[in-house]
């Protein structure tokens, strides 16, 4: 007979305690397994979500590595750079934000344009040209200042090339006196691959592929600005033009309908290629088809740059792959600045360190500084909102608002080179609260400052970096809350842009020709000058 087991024994009530014990555990296992994998489910779609929002290209990576190594983040190779570090260097910087934390807040600038220029060389406005004979010079900046009472468009100054329009550059530089289509064509080629240099472009989009900016703004991009721009320049030359991706993308050509025949010149190295027997310049389709021709058949000009490969090597370049039409570049920008009462342009033979950073930041290898230098004018401030009024006081410019409702008012920037940087500095007396907004709206971008008494404010983490495009135009706003006043005194700004060899004066000792090209056909209440050391 099977022994009955009590309820009151004592293995029986364990066993029993143990079974619910271990179901309950069962339980609240199996609960927080199936809460894991729908925070893991949720999780893995928010990583990919951010991942796919924050995917880097080479380029970006490369420079990211770059940074990490600049922050003193611990040494990793570009294999072994995750997520995880890509965004500890975008906090570090606030990129995301598109603008940069003062990471050195405490070094000292090496390079500045608070030189103690001693010597004032004026240049004479009232003609087409101006002469002016210089000293022993290195470093120098010239300015041109409205000494006028209205906002005037300020003059171009150039030498050899008027640069402010491609229409300008074309007939200054003579290309289209050239009447033979070849030697034209010769010409263009030429003049690009001289007044630009090989370097990672700003944004390796649309920004860099327009003439003006491409060679007067810049000056340095990759094969296809070259090409597109050397294309536009033929089209609007009177030639017919089309620019080529070849290698299987791995470069860009011009080819110019010239002399009845279609040739390729490739401006960005330097090279087009000729029969030796007929002397006649090869097109692309052409260059494709001569993979059986015999190597010394064939010659190319490199248009006084040494070029170690062979001809045969060289032309493999251009031969393998497939080939496709691409677009010309655009001719829409023009270098037209205002300047208002007491206003200066400044542009200086060196540069300061500032320049767009776009999309793909590399340390350029040649550019320049010129900055705008501004001194508030109440004339100049254009209501936003509310009704605040502004006026002259012998102490400076009141800014009142009187009302029970905020109110703003503003004073506008913009320039037709890329604005890099800048200060803000005055003395500011307030009853109530009062805020200084700079405003990009291309950018979509605001920074808030509140007014204190002694204002002294960088703007070089307001403009726009890693962006398709620069801030060309922006917005100094005061935001005044209700029964709020504001006294400004030697309120100044000043904004730095960047600009290229194209544009400078390339003065020198002894005597020097400069032209003037005033955009509105007459001439203004403007000075020049040149400051040297």
């Amino acid at each position: 007979m099977q022994r009955q087991v009590s309820d009151k024994n004592p293995v029986k009530k364990h066993y029993h305690f143990t079974r619910h014990v271990v179901a309950i555990l069962a339980g609240i296992i199996v609960l927080a397994l199936l809460a894991i994998a729908v925070y893991d489910n949720e999780l893995y779609h928010d990583i990919c979500a951010r991942q796919s929002r924050l995917s880097f290209s080479s380029q970006e990576i490369l420079y990211l590595t770059n940074l990490r190594k600049a922050l003193a983040f611990p040494a990793k190779s570009i294999d072994e750079i995750s997520m995880k570090d890509m965004l500890r260097v975008l906090c570090k910087l606030n990129i995301r934000a598109n603008y940069y934390e003062e990471i050195a807040a405490n070094s000292t600038e090496t390079l500045s344009d608070e030189n103690n220029y001693q010597k004032k060389f004026p240049i004479i406005l009232s003609k087409k040209t101006a002469n002016i004979e210089l000293p022993k010079i290195q470093n120098y900046q010239y300015e041109i200042l409205n000494k006028g009472e209205k906002t005037v468009t300020g003059p171009i100054l150039y030498q050899k090339h008027l640069w402010d329009t491609a229409e300008h550059l074309l007939e200054s530089a003579g290309h289209l006196s050239i009447e033979n289509e070849l030697e034209r064509a010769r010409s263009l080629w030429r003049f690009v691959a001289e007044n630009r240099y090989h370097f990672v472009p700003v944004t390796e989009e649309s920004e860099e592929y327009d003439v003006i900016k491409y060679l007067s703004v810049y000056g340095y991009g990759f094969c296809d600005d070259t090409a597109g721009t050397l294309s536009k320049l033929a089209e609007m030359a009177g030639l017919r033009a089309r620019t080529w991706v070849i290698g299987e993308g791995r470069h860009v050509v011009s080819e110019i309908y010239a002399n009845g025949k279609w040739r390729m010149f490739d401006a960005d190295r330097g090279i087009c290629f000729y029969d030796k027997n007929s002397g006649e310049l090869y097109g692309v389709e052409e260059i494709c088809m001569l993979g059986n021709v015999p190597g010394e058949e064939i010659g190319f000009y490199t248009n006084g740059q040494t070029d170690i490969l062979k001809p045969e090597e060289e032309l493999s370049f251009y031969i393998k792959g497939r080939k496709r039409v691409w677009n010309n570049a655009a001719a829409d920008h023009k270098i037209r600045y205002q300047l208002r009462t007491g206003e200066k342009i400044v542009f200086m033979n060196h540069n300061i360190g500032k320049y767009f950073l776009g999309k793909y930041p590399q340390n350029v290898p040649e550019y320049y500084n010129g900055f705008f230098e501004y001194h508030l004018n109440v004339a100049d401030l254009k209501l936003v909102s509310g009704k605040i009024r502004a006026e002259e006081t012998k102490d400076g410019i009141a800014i009142v608002n009187d009302s029970e409702e905020d109110g703003s008012i503003q004073v506008d920037f913009e320039s037709p080179f890329p604005f890099v940087g800048g200060r803000i500095s005055g003395t500011v007396r307030s009853e109530g609260d009062a805020d200084l907004l700079l405003i990009d709206q291309a950018n979509n971008t605001t920074h808030h400052h509140k007014l204190m008494p002694d204002l002294n404010l960088t703007t070089d983490a307001f403009f726009a970096v890693l962006t398709p495009s620069p801030t060309y135009a922006y917005s100094v706003l005061f935001r005044l809350k209700a029964k709020t006043s504001v006294l400004l005194s030697s309120f100044r700004v000043k904004t730095y842009f960047q600009f290229a060899r194209m544009a400078l004066l390339k003065l020198h000792e002894g005597q020097n020709t400069i032209n003037i090209h005033f955009p509105d056909g007459k001439n203004t209440e403007t000075e020049a000058c040149v400051w040297t050391d």
